[in-house]
């Protein structure tokens, strides 16, 4: 199955998309940039978009207790990639990776172990950080995938709404 056809599956049950990331540490900002976009562009009553920043800890049991199967997470990673790079699947797949590179209070996997308990599945858009020093640009190449990334969301998005699909 293909990238698009797999957020397709996602999020076309009721599903919440989390961006994470400190907007002022460059690329760690990605998650933060792409929920703001998508919060903008998302019109789907079954979608839900929250811009968490740095403070995934404020919403993770809002979300646990929420009405959605299925819970997105975006976030830069360092796997040691080209910048850019990005990686996606279920969270619990991922291992050590949100570990290594957190700059939440609560990490990425503690979250996912609570929404797994609330029978949530959960999953990882990871894009690959090249700087996260202070500062508020991201690299070229992060926020040229984030854009793509936000693109091929709204597309898919769209291709799943009754309106848009043909059906015999």
């Amino acid at each position: 199955m293909n990238f698009a056809a797999e957020i397709g599956n996602i999020l076309g049950s009721c599903a919440c998309i989390v961006g994470v990331g400190n907007a002022i540490r460059k690329d760690d900002g990605v998650g933060v940039y792409l929920a703001g976009s998508l919060q903008r562009l998302v019109r789907e009553p079954h979608v839900r978009v929250i811009n968490a920043e740095d403070i995934l800890e404020s919403y993770a049991f809002e979300i646990a207790d929420g009405p959605c199967e299925a819970v997105l997470l975006i976030d830069a990673v360092h796997t040691n990639s080209d910048p850019g790079t990005v990686l996606f699947g279920q969270l619990d797949d991922f291992g050590a990776i949100m570990e290594d590179f957190s700059t939440h209070k609560l990490s990425l996997r503690l979250a996912g172990k609570i929404w797994k308990n609330a029978g949530k599945k959960t999953y990882l858009l990871g894009i690959e950080a090249g700087d996260i020093d202070f500062g508020s640009d991201m690299t070229p190449a992060v926020k040229k995938s984030a854009d793509m990334l936000r693109d091929c969301i709204i597309s898919t998005l769209h291709s799943t709404r009754k309106e848009y699909v043909y059906e015999q």
